[in-house]
């Protein structure tokens, strides 16, 4: 979800499926179906809902945008160079992200010259596939997860542009199908568990969180959801 009013859903059909609050009934309606997205395994928005990208088994990311005089998202970008089987998208501010098989996040930037997205790193110390990948603070920090049951944390640093690990929780007991973050993240400091909660009646495939507060949540095969402050 984006700001609340806007929602996007994928999965084996192939399709993307945009919704929109309607203020007048408080519920949410169909916007519009996008059937051009290729095998998508995640999706991810951004600006308001205004921004949208699909990734999945095609080893393609679909970069939307909403065109403001139709009201419909049309296609901004295809990136062909996001390596293979993609588990995960990301996007944050002007920043994207993707993981998956080959063991490798990219992340690319929003380019204002031409308004198209360009691979900004290649993130590569993960130890087996990346099965998620989240960002806050307008793409400056990320966390990746996957197959080696480790969290990675990434901050952009301001200096150079790139970013560089910050983190590696490894007190997961299996592997990791997904990881969500909240706040800003501008604190420098380091990542601390503050809870297990176990009482899920099997593994877990998603996560996700809202707030102000910095925090970082990651769940998966060993049926425990663990939050970090």
């Amino acid at each position: 979800m984006a700001g609340g009013r806007a929602l996007a859903a994928a999965g084996d059909d192939k399709k993307v499926r945009v919704y929109r609050l309607r203020e007048e009934t408080g519920r949410f309606e169909l916007l519009q179906t996008l059937d051009d997205a290729g095998g998508t395994l995640s999706v991810a928005m951004a600006g308001e809902g205004r921004a949208l990208a699909a990734a999945g088994d095609d080893e393609k990311v679909r970069v939307y945008r909403l065109r403001e005089e139709t009201g419909r998202f049309e296609l901004l970008q295809t990136l062909d160079d996001a390596g293979d089987w993609l588990r995960s998208v990301a996007m944050a501010g002007r920043a994207l992200a993707t993981a998956g098989d080959d063991k490798k996040v990219r992340v690319y930037r929003l380019r204002e010259e031409t308004g198209r997205f360009e691979l900004l790193q290649t993130l590569d110390d993960a130890g087996g596939r990346i099965w998620s990948v989240a960002m806050v603070w307008e793409g400056r920090a990320l966390a990746a997860a996957g197959d080696d049951k480790k969290v990675r944390v990434y901050r952009l640093r301001e200096e150079t542009g790139r970013f560089e690990l910050l983190q590696t929780l490894d007190d997961a007991g299996g592997c990791i199908w997904s990881v969500a973050m909240a706040g800003e993240g501008r604190e420098t400091g380091r990542f601390e568990l503050l809870q297990t909660l176990d009482d899920a009646g099997g593994r877990l495939r998603s996560v996700a969180m809202a707030g102000e507060g910095r925090a970082l949540a990651a769940a998966g095969a060993d049926e425990k959801v663990r939050v970090y402050r």
